[in-house]
């Protein structure tokens, strides 16, 4: 970085109303810029600003300022100006620019009315060297008009010559209200001392120039005297002989002589004379017009160069002449001559031909001499420069990047070949250096072809390849390069983004796969949320990847369950009975299916099994609810009576296993299996038809749920008859009588008999007949052919009996009961008295015999 101090100053009107202008920067302002900054680059801004309303003008002072920059500025009360750099910076030939800057009022110097004579400025100047050779004279130069204007004058003070700007002539504001002078100070002529030593006897000195070969000595003369310098002509012309062959720089070397004058008559010891080289440099006036070798030049340069000279298609090139030895010329290159010399046309300021603009160029050449501003004076030539076309230009892109869409690979496709992008480059060379070949790198899934001079086409290889396919679940975008190069190397890349699009090509995935669930029957909820999740590996946030849920139940179950198609929350929509399952276990398998929105749309299926626990709600039911069951009398111990039995619609063991109770009843009697409900009589129970003919018991079924339920029943038994009970007559002892003289068959009496079995079958039969005499009759009679009995118990007289009561008046019969279908206590019998009488004697007395119950 070059530093630059900025410096300003401010110059104030005559007038003392009126302020100095007032600077809007720093005195001294730094600025930092680097050292390869192109010329006419902006440096810096500085403004200042008037009082009362008095416009300021801004201006450079100083040779090196105006040599370094070029300076621009708007006039007004608020005066700005921009500074641009007009010379090249090195850092390392100088690392810091001071430039100066002044500001004044436009109101400075004298008004129109002012006077001969009125002082406008006063400025001190002054010259390092010493002696005679610091001293100098000041004049004014300007343009024509301005030369009557002003007048300088000088005088010494304090050792430093100031200066005075005084009015020559009254002045005209509406003719002109700025001048601008340049002061110029002119060292005055030489003079030569030289001083004898001798302080006793002091001589005269004369002073002389010696001969010389070149003839210098002619053109100057010495006062020998003092030692003034003069020229021995008015014009002195160093474009002109003999100054012209004497040096190439107008220097004329001459030895002066300083001799003594030995004016006493003393005798003269040492040396009475002295010299010292005299050096005259003769500088040259602007007087001589500069001459070209030819008024027209061709010329040739390739385009886009620069800082090099063009290439003069003449053997001398560009020769200009001017017999003036000044150093003041023309440009460009050499900026300035001596007297004649050849010319290069070069490049300057970062200018370049561009053979795409232009092929063909003319330009004027002008030698102008300083000094001089007539343009009659300048001398012209002119440059027709071809320009040379080179491969200055690269391929050009329509832009830094392009973006592009490809489907992703699909089977159905496969070896076809998609279109994703047309890229255009152009090259402003010519021929062979504006052909562009295109090439793309980056991925072997991807090709370029060119369609024209400037267009090329993106096309997708949709193969199987190392590099696999066109999948965007696995890759969803390319960075490719394109490179447009042409014929000469001249390349230039493009970026392209290749995005994959989305096709359709995953099924959902669940995230979890298998799962299973468990819950008790008849509730209305899970115990946990029941979340089913799947992803789709598509393109997110579009309709390919978007997951949708539907659930299948058995059909028996379709309106028990339903599923969020969006979150895939599971709920109950109805309560679920285990007892209602199709399987025991209470295992109910869902199938849920995860599809996803693309066209066509995928989906996959997964199972849940969802474990339903069996609740102990349902009571055992019997197989009925009166059980009547039948066993007979006296049947052993152990003997089965039947079995009772009993369900339990609970899906589980725990809770549909039942064991049975006798609950109210006779116990003793008999007894219950509680597992499988069967009836036995218990053991050393006598079972007795004819004590109860039925028994009337209940039974209980629980089950082993928790808390246990339990259920009743009736079961009447019923005691079937075994024939073991003896008949009985109804009476002890039965009283009758009949008459003797009653006919056969003639029933007289019923003796019956019962028995209590159900199967028995009775038969009487009179066993003896015992009589009782009559008193005074012969007893030898027998009574046994007098009666019978029928089998149901009628007594009667039998056929042929002749009952007289004069013979026997009482018989006693004793009668005998037999059931003949008695397996028990065989024989079963029973026996009765019966006791007859005569009615028409009834102060007899008999008496009345105990039945006899024969075994």
């Amino acid at each position: 970085m070059i530093k630059l101090f900025l410096y300003h100053r401010v110059i104030g009107s005559s007038s003392q109303s009126i302020q100095q202008p007032r600077w809007n920067n720093d005195i001294s302002d730094l600025h930092e810029k680097p050292e390869n900054l192109p010329l006419d680059s902006k440096l810096a801004t500085i403004s200042a600003t008037g009082h009362n309303g008095v416009d300021v003008i801004l201006i450079t002072y100083g040779t090196e300022t105006e040599r370094r920059v070029s300076f621009n500025y708007t006039k007004g009360i608020n005066a700005v100006g921009t500074v641009y750099l007009k010379e090249e910076m090195d850092r390392e030939e100088m690392s810091t620019w001071e430039l100066y800057f002044k500001a004044y009022d436009s109101k400075i110097g004298p008004d129109q009315n002012a006077l001969k004579g009125y002082i406008v400025t006063a400025i001190t100047a002054s010259d390092p060297d010493n002696g005679n050779g610091g001293r100098f004279s000041l004049r004014l130069e300007s343009a024509h008009l301005y030369q009557a204007a002003f007048n300088i004058s000088q005088k010494v003070v304090d050792g430093k010559t100031v200066g005075t700007v005084t009015l020559k002539r009254e002045l005209d504001y509406e003719i002109l209200s700025f001048y601008q002078y340049l002061i110029i100070a002119t060292p005055l002529p030489i003079r030569v001392l030289a001083i004898d030593r001798d302080i006793g006897v002091p001589n005269e000195i004369i002073y002389s120039f010696k001969s010389d070969l070149d003839g210098c000595h002619d053109l100057f003369r010495i006062d020998q005297s003092n030692g003034t310098v003069y020229t021995n002509t008015m014009n002195l012309d160093r474009d002109d002989k003999p100054i012209n062959t004497i040096s190439i720089d107008g220097v004329c070397r001459l030895t002066l002589e300083a001799k003594e004058l030995n004016s006493s008559g003393l005798p003269q010891h040492g040396n009475d004379t002295t010299t010292t080289p005299f050096v005259i440099t003769i500088v040259d006036k602007n007087d001589n017009l500069p001459k070209f070798n030819f008024s027209v030049y061709q010329a040739a340069v390739d385009e886009n160069t620069t800082n090099i000279p063009l290439r003069i298609l003449k053997p001398e090139g560009i020769v200009v002449t001017d017999i003036d030895q000044i150093f003041d010329g023309i440009q460009p290159d050499p900026k300035s001559i001596r007297g004649s010399g050849n010319i290069q046309l070069r490049l300057t300021n970062q200018f370049k031909f561009d053979f795409e603009v232009n092929q063909t160029a003319q330009y004027r050449l002008v030698a102008t001499e300083k000094g001089k501003s007539n343009v009659s004076s300048d001398q012209t030539c002119i440059i027709n420069i071809t320009i040379n076309d080179i491969n200055d230009n690269y391929p050009v892109f329509t832009a830094l990047s392009y973006t592009a869409y490809a489907s992703e690979y699909s089977s159905d496709k496969l070896f076809e070949s998609e279109s994703i992008l047309n890229v255009t480059a152009t090259d402003l060379d010519s021929g062979i250096r504006g052909n562009i070949t295109f090439t793309l790198g980056g991925d072997p899934h991807f090709s370029v072809s060119k369609q024209n001079a400037t267009t090329a086409e993106i096309r997708t290889v949709n193969v199987i390849s190392s590099e696999g396919v066109l999948d965007r679940e696995t890759r969803d975008k390319y960075y490719l390069t394109i490179e447009a190069s042409d014929g000469e190397g001249g390349r230039s890349n493009a970026r392209l983004n290749v995005f994959i699009t989305d096709l359709n090509d995953n099924s959902p995935v669940f995230v979890q796969g298998y799962r299973q669930f468990s819950v008790k029957e008849n509730q209305p909820t899970f115990d946990s949320e029941i979340v089913i999740n799947a992803t789709d590996n598509d393109q997110k946030n579009l309709s390919n990847s978007q997951v949708r849920y539907k659930i299948y139940t058995p059909s028996y179950l379709e309106n028990n369950f339903t599923i969020n198609n969006i979150t895939g929350n599971i709920t109950l929509s109805a309560e679920i009975d285990f007892e209602g399952l199709d399987r025991n276990d209470g295992k109910v398998t869902l199938t849920v299916e995860a599809y996803d929105l693309g066209s066509p749309s995928m989906s996959t299926n997964e199972s849940i099994d969802i474990n339903f626990q069996d609740v102990n709600d349902n009571v055992p039911e019997f197989t009925n609810q009166t059980f009547i069951m039948t066993v007979v009398e006296n049947a052993d111990s152990g003997t089965h009576v039947g079995t009772v039995s009993a369900t339990d619609k609970d899906g589980t063991p725990t809770n549909s296993k039942l064991t049975y109770y006798i609950d109210k009843g006779d116990r003793e009697k008999f007894r219950m299996n509680g597992a499988t409900g069967d009836i036995t009589v218990d053991h050393g129970a006598k079972i007795d038809r004819e004590e109860y003919t039925m028994y009337n018991i209940t039974v209980l079924a629980i089950d082993r749920g928790t808390p246990s339920l339990n259920s009743s029943a009736l079961l009447f038994i019923n005691i079937t008859d075994q024939n073991d009970a003896k008949p009985k007559f109804n009476q002890l002892i039965y009283v009758t009588s009949v008459n003797e003289s009653a006919n056969s068959s003639t029933t007289f009496t019923v003796c019956p008999a019962s028995d209590e079995d159900l199967d028995s079958v009775l038969v009487y039969s009179i066993i003896k007949a015992v009589p009782t005499y009559s008193p005074g009759a012969i007893g030898n009679e027998s009574a046994d052919d007098y009666f019978g009995i029928t089998n149901d118990g009628h007594l009667y007289v039998k056929s042929g009996a002749l009952i007289d009561r004069e013979v026997i008046y009482h018989v006693q019969l004793q009668i005998n009961v037999t059931d003949v279908n008695g397996v028990v206590n065989v024989p079963q019998t029973d026996s009765v008295n019966v006791h007859g009488y005569d009615p028409d004697n009834v102060l007899n007395e008999y008496k009345v015999f105990e039945l006899l119950e024969l075994s």
